[in-house]
């Protein structure tokens, strides 16, 4: 994943629900974003132009009408593996490690906006904070996903190695060494 840094965008106004007038701060429903040039634009509209002229023409699907509170698109969430978001963590380096990604699960009409197909919100799997969260948009790879996976098998055979304490043969070179260090695996999986 290659952070697009130019494209670093602070959330302005969130909540858990598609109602812009909550006073919420804190949600997985973002109304709107300071875009990089300081306007404030609606989060999904933005998001989705970003998507469509920084990563690639047709990606992602097109603000839709929500069918409730618990509206969510899968067309979004699959486009969204080419350009997920991510929340910085850390401002050491510039790589995706550095980052806390961020999928969204869709992007809605704000309400009377339906029929003129104007401004939209964004829901996502993760929670963000107004005026504290910044936001940057992603670009993916094929080889990417590998490539972390990779990385994170790296880190796990090393914190395992270095947690059992033994000066023995790496978990990485020896299934009997892994077999002797690891009672079980609990893997999960989050598009968040």
């Amino acid at each position: 994943f290659t952070p697009m840094t130019e494209f670093t965008m602070k959330v302005v106004s969130c909540g858990s629900s598609p109602d812009e007038n909550t006073g919420e701060t804190v949600g997985r429903v973002i109304h709107t974003f300071r875009d990089p040039d300081g306007n404030e634009v609606p989060a999904g509209t933005l998001y989705h132009k970003l998507c469509e002229e920084q990563i690639q023409k047709k990606l992602m699907p097109p603000p839709i009408e929500a069918d409730g509170p618990g509206a969510f698109n899968p067309g979004v969430l699959a486009a969204s593996t080419a350009c997920p978001l991510g929340v910085p963590v850390a401002r050491e380096g510039d790589d995706a490690y550095d980052y806390r990604m961020m999928h969204p699960s869709g992007i809605y009409f704000k309400k009377g906006h339906e029929k003129t197909k104007g401004d939209a919100y964004m829901k996502n799997f993760a929670s963000v904070e107004t005026g504290k969260t910044d936001v940057v948009l992603f670009k993916a790879s094929r080889g990417d996903l590998l490539a972390r996976l990779t990385k994170l098998k790296e880190q796990l055979v090393q914190q395992i190695d270095r947690a059992s304490g033994s000066s023995n043969e790496s978990v990485a070179l020896s299934s009997d060494a892994l077999r002797a260090r690891l009672s079980g695996v609990l893997m999960v999986y989050c598009a968040g």
